[in-house]
């Protein structure tokens, strides 16, 4: 079963336990081991607690269930663990329905004839050429999807935050204010007389909080990225003010 199918059959299975009983107790069923693997990988993010937040208080929603779908495809892709994970759980859901519900291969019945009907052959052609057409196009759209679309279009989390790694500086040469931002997330600020460290979440796309703890205070600052990527606006809570910093 390809990876598409795989993860849309894992996110519908948890939604219809979800729907069916809610967050609470989880027993040992299938369904709810789905569910659990999948809580866990997108709790790993604030953007993906945030749509697992969103198909829990609405599980029927195609909304919810198609964005989660995505961002479960992103996680899958990047680790072959987790869909390794997923392939396991959705053949053992599949093994547990009724044999009548299992997805199935009705062979053909035998042909008594020695000669087929001439016009049914033209037609078994056609649905087959369409099924292979059909096959290739859901590929390539995925392989487009998660490789290109999710990362680019800043649909995942870790692809923000990479988009943010870097040195930054403030104020005219030589630019003693850096702040050094890495791919995981944390930072660290500096200027001639103090230093402190952080780290930087991204709730949405473009959008950063940047949170530091100097020892003696704590702060946040809320980041905004222009569209080239080069400079990063910041804005501390409750202040008209802003800092633009510019990637070095």
């Amino acid at each position: 079963m390809e990876l598409a199918q795989v993860v849309h059959t894992a996110v519908a299975a948890a939604a219809d336990r979800i729907a069916a009983t809610g967050t609470g107790h989880l027993t040992d069923t299938t369904a709810d081991h789905l569910y659990r693997s999948i809580a866990d990988r997108l709790h790993t993010t604030v953007i993906g607690t945030y749509l697992l937040r969103e198909l829990e208080n609405q599980p029927t929603d195609p909304t919810a269930r198609r964005d989660t779908t995505r961002a479960v495809t992103a996680e899958a892709e990047a680790d072959p663990q987790f869909a390794a994970e997923l392939h396991h759980l959705v053949d053992q859901l599949t093994r547990d329905l009724p044999p009548a519900y299992r997805p199935h291969h009705t062979p053909p019945a035998p042909d008594t004839h020695h000669e087929p009907p001439p016009h049914r052959q033209p037609n078994a052609v056609v649905i087959l050429l369409i099924a292979a057409v059909a096959a290739v196009l859901l590929t390539i759209n995925g392989i487009i999807l998660v490789n290109l679309v999710l990362p680019h279009a800043g649909l995942t989390e870790n692809a923000r935050l990479n988009k943010l790694a870097g040195t930054w500086t403030s104020g005219e040469p030589p630019h003693d204010d850096r702040i050094t931002i890495r791919r995981n997330g944390t930072f660290a600020i500096t200027d001639p007389n103090w230093s402190c460290p952080g780290r930087v979440t991204s709730p949405a796309r473009s959008r950063y909080v940047l949170e530091m703890d100097c020892g003696i205070f704590r702060t946040s600052f809320d980041g905004k990225l222009n569209l080239l990527g080069d400079k990063l606006t910041l804005t501390a809570p409750g202040s008209p003010e802003t800092t633009v910093l510019t990637r070095e």
